[in-house]
């Protein structure tokens, strides 16, 4: 029987939605939060549906790339309720510090995966603002549940700079290792609870358009990992980020929205089929696997 029979892209979403609907109903408190800073989210389709939670944080002040003490009072304010079980979207890579709120409210030790093309574990500035480039290294110093962050898609000399006092706590992982990982060959966070956080300028331009530099990490591979973490961990919640901010250019608007969106929707079916599948005796089951390879 075919699960996905039409590859147009009106029955796609329609499809995506009704199996995500029927996953999300049996993932207990694990909510989907669309969280809109910058208004990106305006332009893209993959969060137009009922049971996906919007928050509107465009009237909030003090939230592009630093964060300020009244709106992450503001921000927290918000997502308490939801605590940090389910998918999390934190618009583009300016609001990458709301993962370091989410990750506050976990209760048990865990480790990080933070997939980036980044560190963000810049020291903070003067005034102690959280900032998109350092949240990860205020996590690591401030968050007593936290074990430890494995690190995937940054460059090694962006590796090397990071400060030598945070390595006890932070493993790179290099991209041998990562499709070592893929392959089944290593198990770097093995038999942990994690938080996956990520950032789409880890990812080709090929696949998707951010508003900061990139790297070359696939798609097609970056769901790969994420069906392979969900099966087989403890994933606590996953945020993602990386969204390209509106621009006056209204054709550039919309090239990269659906980009962005199309990504987006990959990042949910991947975690949605990993959870059937945990659901489903191996695999068997309502899950549509001819998804994902129409979206590749």
């Amino acid at each position: 029987m075919m699960l996905w029979p039409c590859s147009c892209r009106d029955c796609q979403w329609k499809q995506f939605y009704s199996f995500l609907l029927r996953t999300m109903k049996k993932m207990k408190n694990a909510p989907v939060v669309v969280m809109n800073f910058s208004g990106a989210y305006d332009l893209e389709d993959f969060d137009d549906n009922s049971d996906i939670i919007n928050l509107d944080f465009r009237h909030v002040a003090g939230t592009a790339g630093y964060c300020s003490a009244d709106a992450a009072k503001k921000i927290i304010e918000q997502i308490s309720d939801f605590g940090p079980r389910g998918i999390h979207f934190l618009d583009s890579g300016d609001y990458h510090y709301v993962s370091k709120f989410w990750t506050d409210m976990i209760h048990t030790p865990f480790s990080l995966v933070l997939i980036d093309h980044h560190t963000d574990m810049q020291d903070a500035r003067a005034d102690g603002m959280l900032s998109c480039g350092g949240w990860v290294k205020a996590v690591i110093e401030e968050n007593p549940m936290l074990k430890h962050v494995f690190v995937l898609g940054v460059p090694k000399a962006s590796a090397m700079t990071v400060d030598k006092a945070l390595l006890q706590k932070v493993t790179f992982v290099t991209e041998q290792e990562f499709h070592d990982i893929l392959d089944g060959v290593t198990e770097p966070a093995s038999g942990q609870t994690i938080y996956i956080s990520i950032d789409k300028d880890v990812l080709s331009t090929k696949d998707a358009v951010t508003n900061w530099d990139q790297g070359e990490m696939r798609e097609a591979d970056l769901r790969r990992f994420l069906v392979h973490q969900v099966e087989r961990e403890n994933v606590i919640g996953v945020d993602v980020c990386g969204e390209y901010p509106i621009v006056s250019n209204l054709f550039a608007n919309e090239v990269h929205a659906e980009m962005d969106s199309d990504a987006n929707m990959g990042i949910l079916l991947a975690i949605a089929k990993a959870k059937s599948i945990k659901q489903h005796d191996g695999g068997k089951g309502e899950i549509p696997q001819a998804a994902l390879a129409s979206l590749a």
